[in-house]
């Protein structure tokens, strides 16, 4: 946890207590929590759920600054420090192509599928679900608006379940209504299996790639590297169904999905 991002919080959240002319054992009371917890979070060593974030606005007639406040913070503290530089760059990147054969890519994922894949992890016990989520949901509203977008995923994606069967219909949904190109790779041994990765243009400076691994990322920004994985991208499109044969698939994996 950045001392930085939750310090300015509980700042304010002092504030707004000093000025409705409260104790911090007056808001104890007024939300249930103890005092000691009340101090930890004004001084920026304990990070409050949104719930709580709820009640303190409410306690302090806050209309909904401490809210607001809090989503801006846990949109910086929640994307892991591995993927921090990647999330920056995707918000100035003009294209994005990306290549996914294990789950639908974050940028594409409804609220309850990614719900179901945090919630799934491994290290999901020691992180906020709920925040992370919002965190990842709030990257694809931070990207240019004329951004193109394209990605590879596997079949295998498609009719792996997270969650339950309604969760996947609304995925399937998400992704036959996007505007982002999906082309699905079907299920044969006839092309090799890459870890995920993806290329990003930015029309004014050279492209950047970012592979993912078991411990996090690698922003890739050698030109020779780069170009490996355009190449890459290009086989596995070339590989892929073609745009009308993807949508059709999409559309048959969520009709069985509906029918149980």
């Amino acid at each position: 946890m950045s001392s930085d991002t939750w310090t300015q919080f509980g700042a304010e959240v002092s504030a707004l207590r000093e000025r409705s002319g409260l104790s911090q054992q007056q808001l104890s009371n007024a939300t249930d929590w103890s005092r000691g917890m009340i101090s930890a979070i004004e001084r920026g060593t304990r990070k409050p759920k949104l719930a709580q974030v709820e009640a303190l606005d409410g306690a302090l007639n806050a209309g909904g600054s401490l809210i607001r406040l809090w989503s801006s913070r846990v949109g910086r503290a929640e994307v892991p420090a591995w993927f921090r530089k990647i999330a920056v760059l995707e918000q100035q990147a003009t294209e994005i192509s990306e290549y996914q054969p294990m789950v639908v890519p974050g940028l594409l994922q409804t609220e309850s599928y990614a719900h179901a894949v945090v919630s799934g992890g491994a290290l999901s016990e020691a992180r906020d679900v709920a925040a992370v989520v919002r965190s990842r949901l709030e990257r694809h509203g931070r990207l240019r608006s004329d951004v193109l977008l394209r990605f590879v995923i596997s079949e295998s994606v498609l009719r792996s379940v997270k969650g339950v069967a309604d969760v996947m219909v609304e995925q399937m949904t998400a992704l036959l209504d996007a505007s982002a190109r999906v082309s699905v790779l079907p299920a044969t041994d006839n092309h090799p299996v890459y870890s995920p990765f993806r290329v990003m243009g930015f029309g004014d400076r050279p492209k950047v790639g970012y592979v993912e691994h078991a411990l996090g990322g690698e922003v890739i920004d050698d030109p020779g590297k780069v170009r490996t994985l355009e190449i890459m991208m290009a086989a596995l499109l070339a590989d892929s169904m073609p745009g009308s044969a993807s949508t059709a698939l999409i559309e048959e994996v969520r009709t069985q999905y509906e029918q149980g």
